[in-house]
């Protein structure tokens, strides 16, 4: 039997993918896909995604999905009376955790017998089997539920069900702040008839095996790298920065660029220490340099003309203070809620995008309504508002140039006053964009 939905359902879902679709066309600046055609495989299937910023990613990627998308979610999210009844009608298949049940029994049999059932309907099943959200490009040792739920189901439909698993890989360009950029990676379906015969000669270790072909399979899709090899990560971030600046390449082509330089430092670090050493030294000198100086990258580049910035900045700085005047509850009452909260990194974009939807719309109602108390023309009041969003972007574009601005002050100033120290630092930036570069094959 196919998945049929409750209309009112339907409409209240689609209602949610529009406002998230919006709203998250705002919040980031491009959106980029590889791959896309293979996500466009119909139900039945489970769409596998990394999690490294808790909701964010779940709806990133449910919303690129054409279905009325189901998901598991943890146990914590249903503790209260109303939460229950909200996430168990709308979507949500409740799974426990130990740190949800503490002292207690886990028992998943009837989410599991529930998953199992919806995708025997020919539904669509979204999992985040890392378990857990943690701000971290890697991807984390996947949990065998997922697996466990396939082969479930495949079972209960004597293996002709066409059920796949959906591997999806999303790299953010700065995954706490708005107007960055989002790269969606999807990989090949793999499908569960495939290790039918596996299966039934010796089930756990298949199970195993598929776990393990899909980790595979989602860490190419992503910048990955192990636990032990996180100087590897971090010599790839800096090198990135350094990289676009020279190049001007955008999030997407810096992605492919970054997996080689991974494959090369990794052989390097195994197979040939010292030209890693050197590497490692050079990057990491010339970043400790300009963040002792709090100087950027960009500074030292010294491209363009800094009176030309200036003036930019002053007539920048004229439209931006309006932007913060009109914008100033806006802006600074979701930031300002965040911080009281305490809240770990990985939910700041959540909490951020929840508080904007909720909060953006009732200021700019109250602006106008308080402006049409004015005059008898709501219509320009309108367009007020309407130019309050524009000059509110113009704001934050000022507030991140200005940072620059201030980079490339202290770097004048550096070149006035020590310029042997200043010239060293070139030299060394010179030293990566030509030998570290030519080495890693760019």
């Amino acid at each position: 039997m196919k998945f049929k939905i409750n209309p009112f359902k339907r409409l209240f879902y689609l209602f949610v993918k529009s406002v998230v679709l919006i709203t998250f066309s705002i919040f980031y600046r491009k959106e980029k896909t590889h791959n896309e055609d293979y996500f466009k495989t119909p139900g039945p299937c489970i769409i596998y995604g990394n999690h490294p910023n808790t909701m964010v990613d779940v709806l990133n990627v449910a919303k690129k999905k054409n279905a009325i998308v189901h998901f598991l979610a943890n146990a914590g999210m249903f503790s209260t009376v109303i939460t229950n009844w909200f996430f168990t009608t709308f979507f949500c298949i409740k799974v426990e955790r130990p740190k949800d049940v503490p002292g207690k029994r886990i028992d998943n049999s009837a989410s599991l017998k529930y998953s199992a059932d919806f995708l025997s309907r020919y539904g669509t099943l979204y999992i985040a089997a890392e378990g857990t959200s943690k701000m971290e490009r890697r991807l984390r040792d996947l949990k065998t539920g997922g697996v466990r739920i396939a082969f479930d189901a495949m079972q209960k439909n004597n293996w002709e069900l066409p059920l796949c698993f959906l591997p999806v890989g999303i790299t953010y360009e700065s995954p706490k702040l708005a107007r960055y950029d989002l790269f969606y990676n999807f990989g090949k379906p793999i499908w569960v008839k495939d290790y039918k015969e596996r299966f039934e000669k010796e089930p756990k270790k298949t199970i195993k095996l598929l776990t393990s072909d899909i980790q595979s399979s989602m860490q190419d899709l992503l910048l990955h790298t192990e636990p032990n090899d996180d100087d590897v990560d971090k010599l790839v971030q800096k090198l990135e920065c350094i990289y676009r600046n020279e190049n001007g390449n955008e999030h997407t082509e810096q992605f492919f660029i970054s997996k080689k330089w991974i494959a090369k430092l990794l052989d390097l670090k195994y197979n040939d220490t010292v030209n890693f050493q050197t590497i490692k030294i050079k990057i990491n000198s010339y970043c400790e340099n300009i963040t002792k100086h709090k100087i950027t990258d960009k500074s030292v580049q010294d491209k363009g003309s800094y009176f030309g910035r200036i003036l930019l900045f002053v007539l920048g700085g004229l439209f931006a203070l309006c932007g913060w005047l009109n914008n100033l509850f806006a802006f600074y009452l979701p930031d300002y809620i965040i911080r009281k909260l305490k809240l770990y990194p990985g939910y700041t974009a959540t909490v951020k995008l929840l508080l904007v939807i909720s909060l953006f719309p009732p200021i700019y109602w109250v602006q106008y309504k308080l402006l049409s108390t004015f005059g008898t023309f709501p219509k320009y009041y309108l367009l007020y508002v309407l130019a309050v969003a524009v000059l509110g972007f113009i704001a934050l574009w000022y507030s991140r140039r200005w940072a620059q601005f201030k980079a490339d002050s202290n770097w004048r100033k550096l070149k006035r006053q020590n310029k042997p120290l200043s010239e060293n630092i070139k030299n060394q930036r010179k030293e990566i964009t030509t030998t570290v570069f030519s080495h890693l094959g760019t």
